[in-house]
């Protein structure tokens, strides 16, 4: 597994002086015009002290799951009658 967290990251202080990280969320299906992107912000303070895999494993679990699937993905399954 990869982890490019850091590298992707881009450091922003907020109007509160809250220093942030932005990072860019994107989901494809793969067909042309299917690619949804957005940046968001985490604050620092949420990551800090974390190597790379547990700030992937927390912002997927915390972050990323649920943008991709309150936001970006529209799914379920129903059954085809005969």
């Amino acid at each position: 597994m990869k982890y490019i967290i850091s590298s992707d990251s881009i450091m922003k202080t907020n109007a509160g002086g809250v220093k942030m990280a932005k990072f860019k969320f994107y989901a494809s299906t793969g067909y042309v015009g299917s690619m949804v992107e957005e940046v968001l912000e985490i604050p620092d303070d949420e990551l800090e002290g974390m190597s790379e895999e547990e700030k992937y494993e927390y912002i997927y679990n915390t972050y990323f799951e649920g943008w991709l699937l309150t936001n970006n993905i529209d799914m379920g399954f129903y059954e085809e009658k005969k």
